[in-house]
């Protein structure tokens, strides 16, 4: 695999060119945008000369979008929705041509709302980490928990409302491994908050990774499914917590294998 590419566009005042970022690659995709735009009962229609002239004159992307707005008198949201996902399409063929596995851009592209990420430069850099996290034993071994802990949720969700992530009882927790991943996941989360907040990526993966002794632990020795309900509650709310602690740099349920 080659290495995560550096882009010359990367910068202090400006995050980053998406003229260098994409190469041929995005200036393919102005020409295909440039020739999109809404009508009210075609949907997206042909109009090149538009977006070209504003790209052509180094206009920010922002312009290039608002020029589109203005034109055809659309909501913001919208079309910002729409470019954005074009733009992913394209930024995921250019990872993918330099080696990047599908799985693994998939999972650093969402937020953990569910919106799209429209920062590049975060997005390469979280791709990076992921990778990075992933070449690791802790890394392996903690994606193979979360995937048991997101198979659980996913089970009970369809019996009913899970159960919150932030409402663990401590007063609850019975057994030492599941009170162990409790102190934790309470010692690593404010780790994880503020490496994702200063962009230190492979920082929030490697606290996470602090994380594999215990909830190895926790899947060997407790039953989440007790038949104490309130226990098997807050189990489920513990599991929670830990899905929540990862989603910060990447949604590991998007990984394959």
């Amino acid at each position: 695999m080659e290495s995560t590419p550096a882009f010359a566009g990367v910068s202090g005042e400006g995050r980053i060119g998406l003229r260098n970022l994409f190469e041929l690659h995005f200036q393919a995709a102005i020409t295909t945008l440039g020739t999109a735009v809404y009508d009210s009962d075609q949907g997206l229609m042909r109009h090149y000369s538009l977006v070209k002239s504003y790209f052509a004159d180094n206009q920010s992307t922002d312009e290039i979008y608002q020029a589109v707005f203005e034109r055809e008198r659309i909501q913001r949201e919208e079309i910002a929705r729409d470019l954005l996902t074009f733009i992913h399409d394209r930024l995921k063929v250019y990872l993918r041509d330099k080696g990047h596995k599908h799985d693994r851009i998939d999972a650093v592209l969402a937020k953990p709302d569910g919106a799209l990420e429209d920062d590049l430069v975060l997005i390469v850099m979280k791709l990076k980490a992921l990778e990075t996290f992933l070449a690791t034993d802790d890394g392996a071994n903690l994606v193979a928990g979360y995937k048991r802990a997101a198979n659980i949720l996913r089970a009970e969700a369809k019996k009913g409302a899970l159960p919150d992530a932030a409402a663990v009882s401590e007063a609850l927790l019975q057994q030492d491994e599941e009170k162990a991943l409790f102190k934790a996941l309470k010692a690593t989360e404010n780790d994880v908050e503020i490496a994702v907040a200063e962009e230190r990526f492979e920082d929030a993966m490697s606290a996470l990774a602090s994380l594999r002794a215990a909830v190895d632990a926790f899947f060997e020795k407790v039953t989440v499914n007790a038949d104490d309900e309130k226990l098997r509650a807050n189990r489920l709310s513990l599991l929670q917590r830990f899905i929540a602690a990862t989603a910060g740099v990447a949604d590991l349920s998007k990984l394959e294998g």
